[in-house]
Formats: structure tokens, C-alpha cells, sequence
């Protein structure tokens, strides 16, 4: 593992792309920093960056040569100078090549030529179908399964004037990825004995690894330029559900709020409002075939369309700030349930739905309540419902029961106390759920119209508990 705080000498190489103006700022973070840098780099950077540049940033002559006169043997003695190698930006042909052992540059030679112990970290950088191809993702995978650190990519516009994958991460967060994040296996205080073993992940299989779409945090409703309606989600939960998938070899997606927690190595996309996370999930869902999506975002049930201030009525959201002191009234539109759309957005029409439902309550007939209607509402659009209970809800603590939806019934099959529970339990359905026994049911019918419920329940909600006993009858 790195020691941040340490000195390090870093081996820093780059392939032909357009993002090595990115790396040159990594580059400057890292040699202000303190570290040693040599910087190595095919023919290829130096179409796209010049070779003054490096030099100046490194303070040390660039290799771009594995035949230069009078360093021959660089391509030996560099890597035992290292103490660590960071390969950014790593092309889709580096990457291939790189897999199949293939040596016939300074950048392919310095790589083989490190010893096993000194870690190196590849940080890819390509168009988006390029990254997708079969044949770059089952580089990368072998790559991770020879003990290497691949970074994921983020979402968004690229040079090419597509959006999609492969976008390089930003400077900052490839330096958190390779040293915050890598001090010790502390920073992750949910992980307990049970599940340290999935710090590695297994080899991964290219064939059947699965791929996750998890939405986390808090949409932004816009009033004015300062002003903006949204709620207290931070993401963590979110964020613990990545990394656990992450470590379970799932490929993960993750669309985020702007100021939610981020997992250390997902691909990375955000979102502001209802409207751009609406737009995001239809372009994922309906582009890439996911396996699954996780709809963990708190997303708000309504966006204001018009305020109205001293009697003039203007829409929203407004280009600049309203001046404090006014009488404000402002009318809100009721969302769509983006959680419904899912399947009929998605390409994949198998693809697995998990929603989470939250309650604020601790009376017993407002939780079988809301359990009813969202065990009417949701048929046919969603696979399983994750619930919590707010008043129970601490620090330390979430408790939540996990549902199977039915055709008939909600089939309680998971509960537990922490985050770290709610994340294995819906792991463990997400890999064996049609397989998993139910402890209790939800009978499941329409509740369009007028109904009387009858129940023969037992249901306790206090503050360290929440359990479900026996089933609800529901008569229309």
C-alpha cells in the first residue's frame, strides 16, 4: 500500500492522446508534491504534446526511446528506480497491446521490465465504443487479474463530440484513487472480517461479469441563480453499495449527485436536477445493456415551474438572484417516478429494478400503508424494493428490510442493521434472489380503488428495530 506522506519516485508514461494535457497537470500536482517524476512516453504523446512540456513539468529529460544513444538500459534502470508507476493516459491500443505482452516501445518495455512488487496504476483514456469493444474490456480485465490497478473512466463529452465511457478521470481524483484511498484498509470502516475478503476481487470472467447502474444522492430543484430546492442525501449509502460491487466484480456506474460521496473505483457521472438525471439514465439504459440499475438517488417528487414575486409571475428557473425581502409564492409540478420507467427505457428488458422506499414514521398503520401502495404500484416495473424507516435510522445504524416483488406478493427475503448489511443483503439477491426463502409476504392487490384492510399483523417500529410478522390481507 502507498504511504501518502511519503516521498515517492514515480515512473509517470504516457500514450498518444488527447488527454495528456490532463496529465501534465497531474503531473505538476505530483512534482509540487514532492515526488521524483521520469517521465516516459511513446512517439505518439508527442502529437498531441510537447516534449518541453514534459521536461519543464518533470525536471528531467523525457525517454521516448528505447534505442536513444547512451541509455540503452534505461528501460531496466528506470524500472528499479521506481517505487511506483502511473501510466496516464493509457490508449485503447496500449492497453490491448499492453495484455498481450507486446514490448515495442519504452512504454511496453519499462511496464515488463518492473518488478511484481511495485505497483502500477493504468488510467485509460478513449472514445467511448473503443472502451466498450470486447476487445479493450477483456484487456483490462486481464489486466486487473495479473494484479494491476485500472482505474475506471467517467462519463461525459469528448473530444470526438460523443458522450459517453472512456472520458480520463480528473487529476485530482486519479491522485486521491492512487494514494488517499490506498493508505490502509481502514479507510473502509464499514468492512468487518466477513468481508475483507472481497478487498481483491476474484478473477473476473469477461463473459458473465455484470454490469450495475446505481443513481446516489440529492437532486438539485434550480429556483434562482443561489437558491435551489433539494434534501439531506449525502450518497454514502450509494457509495458503500459501489465498492462492495466493485469488490464482488461487478462493473459499476455510478450517477451521482454534485456534492455526493464518490466510490474510489466505479466510472463516474453526475447529475444536477430531476430533468438531467431523467436524461442520463434514458441515455444509459436505452446505449449500454446493464444488468441491473439501483436507484439509491433521493430524487425530488417535485420541481418548481413558476414563482411569483411582488404579483409578477415569472417561470423557472430564474438567470439571477432575487432580491431578499420579497413575498414569494412558488408553484411546484409533480415528478414522474423515474423508478417505473426503467424497464421500458432500458435495451436490456430483463434488467433487474431495485428502488428504495423510505418512510417517516413510527406508527405501525403509516408504515403498512405505505407498504401497500407501493406493493399495488409497482408491479411489473420494479424487481425488488429495499426499505427504511427514517426515525430508526442513526449514524451508526440503518436498519431496512429487502423485498421481492411477486406477482402476488412482496416477499420479505433480507433485513439487517447497517449499510454494510443493507450492501451484502442485496448482493446476495442481486446474485441468488429467485433462489432466496421468504419470511413474510405482502399480498398484492389493486388498491385503485376503494378498499378495506383487514390485518393480521405484527408490526414493531422503534428505534433499533423494524420487523415485519405473519402477512397483510388486503381486500378491495
Amino acid at each position: 500500500m502507498l504511504n501518502f506522506n511519503k516521498k515517492h519516485n514515480i515512473l509517470f508514461l504516457l500514450s498518444g492522446s488527447i488527454a495528456a494535457f490532463k496529465a501534465c497537470a497531474l503531473i505538476s500536482e505530483l512534482a509540487q508534491d514532492g515526488h521524483q517524476i521520469q517521465v516516459a512516453c511513446t512517439k505518439n504523446t508527442f502529437n498531441f504534446i510537447g516534449e518541453a512540456t514534459l521536461e519543464g513539468l518533470s525536471q528531467k529529460p523525457v525517454i521516448s526511446s528505447t534505442f536513444t544513444s547512451g541509455h540503452m538500459m534505461e528501460h531496466i534502470h528506470l524500472a528499479r528506480w521506481a517505487s511506483m508507476v502511473i501510466f496516464c493516459p493509457a490508449t485503447a491500443n496500449s492497453i490491448n497491446k499492453l495484455a498481450a505482452g507486446i514490448a515495442d516501445d519504452i512504454v511496453g518495455n519499462l511496464i515488463l521490465a518492473k518488478e511484481s512488487h511495485i505497483p502500477l496504476y493504468i488510467v485509460p483514456a478513449m472514445n467511448k465504443e473503443m472502451y466498450l469493444n470486447p476487445i479493450t474490456q477483456k484487456s483490462l480485465e486481464h489486466l486487473t487479474h495479473l494484479g494491476h490497478n485500472v482505474l475506471k473512466t467517467q462519463a461525459g463529452h469528448q473530444a470526438c463530440g460523443e458522450v459517453g465511457l472512456g472520458r480520463m478521470l480528473e487529476p485530482s481524483e486519479i491522485k486521491k484513487l492512487v494514494f488517499e484511498d490506498q493508505n490502509t484498509e481502514t479507510d473502509f470502516d464499514y468492512l468487518d472480517d466477513e468481508t475483507i475478503k472481497y478487498d481483491k476481487p476474484a478473477p473476473p470472467n469477461h463473459k458473465t461479469r455484470k454490469k450495475v447502474l446505481i443513481t446516489a444522492g440529492g437532486t438539485k430543484e434550480s429556483i434562482d441563480q443561489v437558491r435551489f430546492i433539494t434534501n439531506f442525501s449525502s450518497g454514502n449509502t450509494a457509495k458503500i453499495l459501489a465498492e462492495k460491487l466493485e469488490r464482488n466484480d461487478y462493473d459499476v456506474v455510478y450517477l451521482h449527485a454534485t456534492d455526493a460521496k464518490k466510490p474510489k473505483n466505479a466510472h463516474l457521472d453526475q447529475f444536477t436536477g430531476f430533468n438531467e438525471l431523467y436524461e442520463k439514465i434514458e441515455h444509459y439504459l436505452s446505449t449500454y445493456k446493464f444488468d441491473y440499475i439501483i436507484h439509491a438517488a433521493a430524487v425530488s417528487d417535485y420541481s418548481p415551474t413558476e414563482i411569483k414575486v411582488d404579483n409578477i409571475t415569472t417561470s423557472l428557473p430564474l438567470t439571477k438572484k432575487i432580491n431578499s425581502g420579497s413575498e414569494l409564492t412558488i408553484k411546484l409540478k409533480q415528478n414522474i417516478k423515474i423508478v417505473n420507467k426503467s424497464k421500458e427505457l432500458s435495451r436490456n428488458k430483463d434488467i433487474t429494478v431495485v428502488a428504495f422506499k423510505l418512510t417517516n414514521s413510527d406508527n405501525s398503520s403509516d408504515i403498512k400503508n405505505a407498504l401497500q401502495k407501493i406493493a399495488s404500484s409497482k408491479i411489473n416495473t420494479i424487481d425488488y424494493i429495499v426499505h427504511n424507516n427514517l426515525p430508526e435510522i442513526t449514524d451508526n445504524k440503518l436498519p431496512h428490510v429487502i423485498y421481492r416483488v411477486g406477482d402476488e406478493n412482496l416477499d420479505l427475503i433480507a433485513q439487517g442493521q447497517t449499510k454494510a448489511d443493507m450492501a451484502d443483503n442485496l448482493i446476495n439477491c442481486l446474485s441468488h434472489g429467485s433462489e432466496l426463502a421468504s419470511t413474510s409476504k405482502i399480498l398484492i392487490k389493486d388498491l385503485n380503488t376503494n378498499t378495506n384492510t383487514n390485518t393480521n399483523t405484527n408490526i414493531t417500529a422503534n428505534k433499533n428495530k423494524f420487523e415485519i410478522k405473519k402477512t397483510f390481507q388486503i381486500n378491495t
